[in-house]
């Protein structure tokens, strides 16, 4: 609920407002950078918060050992990842200024990856309704600092993107200092001391999340990168992709969050021996139906919200948050997915899964992005995307012996048949496009309800299950 409630206001009341009032091209050229800072980003976690997730869901007695010997490790980790991006960056040809911009970046990089590892210790102690403020707390830091720097009659100057980097890396600072101090009051003392015995271990250990990490980064966040390189007005196509993309980032962190609940819970599962069959299907059904709901009110009404959230080249940009809205069923499935994969050490399938789809990211977008730019990196994300998740239902169900009932096939096919034909047609009549949007979520949520693809009891036992681990 804290994030519902603090991040649309961070994405809508903020970021929307810095990407209108510095326009496309500025914002392009900060939106491809920044995914760029995100290529190499795994080298400052080298997969520990995914596996410090589990291992400590798993093994609660061993945070004051792994904390002090990580937090050193990840300090050295923050060093080769920025000194790595820098040359990558001198490699593919940027700028001066372009470095600078990237180095401060990769600061803030460095310590929104530190906070998400202090979170994993506490998520992984089952410790969620701190977990979940600290998830918020940085956001809130931007919103408060944003919203005074966007006041050019208090400032006496317009609003300038690096304005918004550097009230990121303030907040980020502030949320990693808190977070260590909560840490201290459950785990006690700390003693710091170096273990270089500790540290290889460590890094065999991670691997696999870290290669796992890379690969998946690269293949979504390369196509604002290769935008920008590739075309003349690359920095203009980087913005009108991040436009199509703004309500998708905003909507992902339904999955995100769905993802950093089930880690820990699947991992604590496992690690019992118990079955995850019930917590499968019921977090599957429980994210996939709203989402699917999500996907086709935003497709039927793409051009209407394009026109409302931005001041131009929404024309551009309605087409590219079409295709990426598909993209995001995938996306949303690997979520659930992915993550048991993830919690049950199947990383070299993932590894695979992953390779293939960079490489197939890559060749679509050298081939995609010269004719259709930033519409054909969203063609691109939307084939890999789909090959990833279908590649995940092919590995897990017969890696847990799962089994699709023909009664919830039926109910399945039934639900998305209807549901699509009533918004289509809802989506034809003479509404305004938001009582429309509204309405189509409506009858979305209410067939769901009578299919019983999800319900009230199925929410509440999911809701209750996280209470009892808090």
């Amino acid at each position: 609920m804290l994030n519902l409630l603090v991040k649309p206001l961070w994405i809508f009341g903020i970021d929307l407002t810095v990407q209108n009032r510095v326009g496309p091209e500025v914002y392009g050229f900060y939106y491809a950078l920044l995914n760029f800072s995100y290529i190499f980003n795994i080298f400052l976690d080298f997969g520990i918060t995914n596996f410090n997730n589990r291992n400590i869901a798993q093994n609660a007695q061993l945070i004051t050992k792994h904390v002090p010997g990580l937090v050193i490790l990840r300090l050295m980790l923050g060093a080769l990842y920025i000194v790595i991006s820098g040359l990558f960056g001198m490699i593919i040809g940027y700028s001066e200024s372009q470095l600078l911009f990237v180095s401060v970046l990769c600061i803030n990089q460095f310590f929104s990856a530190l906070v998400l590892y202090l979170r994993s210790n506490l998520s992984g102690l089952q410790l969620f309704k701190t977990d979940s403020l600290l998830s918020v707390l940085d956001k809130v830091l931007m919103i408060i600092f944003c919203a005074i720097l966007l006041q050019d009659q208090w400032i006496g100057t317009s609003f300038k993107i690096i304005w918004f980097v550097l009230a990121q890396s303030v907040s980020y600072i502030i949320t990693a200092l808190i977070a260590i101090t909560q840490i201290l009051t459950h785990s006690g003392k700390l003693h710091f001391k170096w273990e270089p015995a500790f540290y290889m271990v460590m890094l065999k250990k991670t691997a696999p999340f870290a290669l796992l990490g890379l690969l998946m980064v690269f293949y979504t966040r390369v196509d604002s990168v290769m935008l920008e390189r590739m075309l003349p007005d690359g920095e203009l196509q980087a913005g009108i992709y991040a436009q199509g993309f703004r309500l998708l980032e905003a909507f992902n962190m339904v999955g995100f969050l769905t993802a950093s609940l089930l880690l820990p819970m699947f991992s604590k599962q496992l690690g019992q021996n118990e079955s995850i069959s019930q917590l499968l299907n019921l977090s599957y059904r429980f994210l996939m139906v709203p989402v699917f709901i999500l996907f086709v009110g935003c497709y039927l009404y793409r051009k209407h919200l394009m026109d409302f959230l931005y001041t131009s080249h929404s024309d551009e940009s309605a087409p590219v948050f079409g295709l990426l809205m598909a993209s995001f069923l995938f996306v949303s499935s690997t979520y659930v997915l992915g993550t048991l994969l993830t919690a049950n050490g199947s990383l070299r399938q993932l590894n695979y899964l992953a390779f293939g789809c960079l490489i197939l990211n890559i060749i679509l977008n050298f081939v995609l992005i010269p004719t259709y730019k930033a519409y054909g990196a969203a063609l691109a994300s939307l084939f890999t995307n789909g090959l990833n998740a279908l590649g995940q239902v092919l590995i897990v169900m017969p890696l847990f012996s799962q089994k699709l009932s023909s009664k919830m096939i039926f109910r399945s096919i039934s639900f998305l048949l209807i549901f699509t034909a009533l918004a289509y047609y809802i989506a034809n009549l003479s509404l305004f496009w938001f009582w429309g949007l509204l309405l189509i979520g409506v009858v979305g949520v209410v067939l769901a309800l009578l299919s019983g693809l999800i319900g009230i009891q199925s929410a509440m036992e999911l809701v209750k299950k996280r209470l009892a681990n808090d």
